[in-house]
């Protein structure tokens, strides 16, 4: 399908990602049928018809990408519509600079609503790499193996408590705050304090679309990866050391991720594969739950 969009103001974002709106059209994803900028000085604009606001703003179009900031551009959206036009057909032109965008498969994932469950900041990264917002509690944060699991198997159940501040003793090493979610330990990597936590958490929790999650977990023991694997949810993926055989894992190996302390560097590399430092498979792909998400060839 070939999507028609409007492009809404024109600057300095217009010209970073205008090379790639223009390789969309050439795929044939896209058909640009007008640009609007507030004094309009031409007819046209790179080849595209150049109008006002208000007149681009009435044409017929699918999504209306403004030349503006993530924020700037949601809270753009809030305001156009009241005037009727829905919220979700206003992006940001920086999406065309998500990891391996593809604009008909970027549309797919925005429509899905996919909560991202991560064991780690996986999850965070991963949405802030795709320029979409958190639809999950688990952002900025890690927890234990033997917790995800307890978590994963009564998901609903944890989700209904409330985090409270874990004030017991911890390492040293550990500077950051830690939370309590019932039995559960989470350890609240890149928060500040307990407090900002919290209201990130309640915030993100009412945000979980239940009809579409994503599981992920990490892990350098073939047993939990079995056990993982084995878990009843449709998608999820697991990131291992080294091949295991199972159906939802991703061998960091594979990307020659070399791991000289599996113990230190592993968490590391998974880091790095969701900052896209390790970015050998496709994450628009993967989240769409499509089979051909590799981008290299594992054999």
């Amino acid at each position: 399908m070939k999507y028609k969009i409007v492009i809404l103001l024109i600057g300095k974002l217009y010209e970073k990602y205008l090379n790639a709106i223009k390789f969309e059209e050439m795929k044939g994803n896209v058909e640009v049928i007008g640009v609007g900028d507030i004094a309009p000085y031409s007819p046209t604009l790179d080849g595209w018809r150049l109008y006002d606001t208000d007149t681009a703003l009435s044409l017929d179009f699918d999504y209306l990408i403004m030349s503006q900031t993530i924020k700037e551009t949601a809270n753009a959206a809030k305001t156009l519509s009241k005037i009727g036009i829905e919220e979700d057909r206003v992006l940001s032109i920086e999406i065309f600079g998500s990891i391996c965008f593809d604009f008909a498969s970027y549309i797919k994932l925005h429509h899905s609503k996919v909560s991202i469950i991560a064991q780690n900041c996986w999850g965070g990264h991963t949405y802030h790499a795709l320029k979409m917002q958190f639809l999950s509690p688990t952002i900025n944060l890690r927890i234990e193996e033997k917790d995800w699991f307890a978590l994963l198997n009564n998901l609903k159940g944890y989700m209904q408590l409330p985090l409270e501040e874990d004030l017991s003793e911890h390492p040293a090493e550990y500077k950051y705050p830690f939370g309590k979610l019932g039995d559960l330990t989470l350890h609240l990597v890149h928060y500040n304090s307990f407090d900002d936590a919290r209201r990130c958490w309640e915030n993100r929790v009412k945000r979980i679309n239940w009809d579409n999650l994503f599981i992920m977990m990490y892990t350098t023991k073939r047993e939990s990866a079995e056990l993982f694997d084995q878990m009843d949810f449709e998608r999820k993926v697991i990131f291992t050391p080294e091949r295991f055989g199972l159906q939802s894992e991703i061998c960091l190996q594979d990307f020659n991720a070399w791991i000289d302390d599996i113990n230190v560097d592993f968490w590391k590399s998974i880091r790095g594969v969701s900052e896209g430092a390790l970015q050998y498979y496709d994450p628009i792909k993967l989240l769409n739950g499509e089979e051909d998400y590799y981008r290299i060839d594992r054999e």
